[in-house]
């Protein structure tokens, strides 16, 4: 479940927690000096309560919470060969995007598919209305026009 966000020192809070509960190998890789900043600036009123029982992913937390733990476990847990492993994913999967974005949005494309039909068909539908609306607008005029000749020589 997504919670919306509404303040950051709630999200430091959820951060400070998950902190608590990681085993101690991993968290002394974090520096001291960064764990304390977020003890001062959390939300000590905010109840968070990390679930053992949930992976991380699954835990009813704010969105920023996880990116922050993220940033965090990259730039001071994690090794070398793993932090090159995560970043390579993490690259991939931003050329996806950019890719299904590029084909979602391209200009040749843009304008080809089934809604480009369903407006032809509404521009030959308004055409042929146009089309129907000056026919009977020329025959308006015409038919004054003839009228005025007709009234010139007597014959109304």
């Amino acid at each position: 479940m997504e919670k919306i966000y509404s303040d950051y020192s709630q999200v430091l809070s959820e951060v400070y927690q998950i902190i608590e509960y990681m085993e101690p190998a991993l968290r002394e890789r974090i520096p001291e000096r960064l764990i304390n900043q977020i003890a001062e600036k959390r939300d000590k009123d905010y109840m968070f309560k990390y679930d053992t029982s949930k992976s991380l992913l699954d835990q009813d937390m704010y969105d920023e919470s996880k990116h922050l733990i993220s940033a965090i476990y990259i730039n001071y847990v994690c090794d070398d060969n793993e932090k090159r492993e995560i970043l390579n994913i993490c690259s991939e999967n931003d050329k996806k995007y950019e890719e299904e974005l590029r084909k979602k949005y391209d200009v040749n494309n843009l304008f080809s598919s089934k809604t480009s039909s369903e407006s032809e068909e509404k521009i030959e539908e308004y055409g042929e209305n146009i089309t129907k609306l000056i026919e009977q607008k020329e025959k308006g005029f015409f038919s004054k026009i003839w009228d005025k000749i007709k009234a010139l020589f007597g014959n109304k």
